[in-house]
């Protein structure tokens, strides 16, 4: 049997390159949950990753969505942290210059955690990938 030629990767933001950035592990993170889920599910938007890392009881769920690009440098992303005594947990939302916006959330893991996951990250190649196409 001749084995099968992986498809061809199309250098865009979309869920088919996206999902190669997830490793079985992340740093001390190992891999649950891998998905892309169904766009046309729902009439709200989705993101075109999930994935959920666990590390002890600690767990965390990872969505990726791409939008237009700009309003952040490249190279340099922003790093928006959000872990209020009033709100349930923690999040974490990395944006890049391409419009990837990596998001972490967690009732159990605080948000340097959380960002230390994300950079964990290939971000680097993430950041290289062509804007979505809308």
């Amino acid at each position: 049997m001749a084995a099968s030629k992986p498809a061809p990767r199309s250098g865009r933001a979309d869920a088919d390159e996206l999902v190669t950035l997830f490793s079985g592990a992340l740093g001390p993170w190992q891999l649950k949950e891998l998905e892309k889920p169904d766009a046309h599910a729902s009439p709200a938007p989705q993101p075109l990753v999930r994935a959920v890392y666990a590390q002890g009881p600690q767990s965390v769920e990872v969505t990726v969505r791409a939008d237009k690009a700009g309003g952040v440098k490249k190279g340099a992303p922003q790093v928006y942290r959000e872990s209020a005594p009033q709100r349930d947990g923690a999040l974490v939302v990395v944006t890049l210059a391409n419009g990837v916006a990596i998001a972490a959330t967690s009732r159990s893991a605080d948000a340097a955690a959380l960002e230390a996951l994300i950079r964990a990250i290939d971000l680097g190649r993430a950041e290289a990938l062509k804007p979505a196409k809308r």
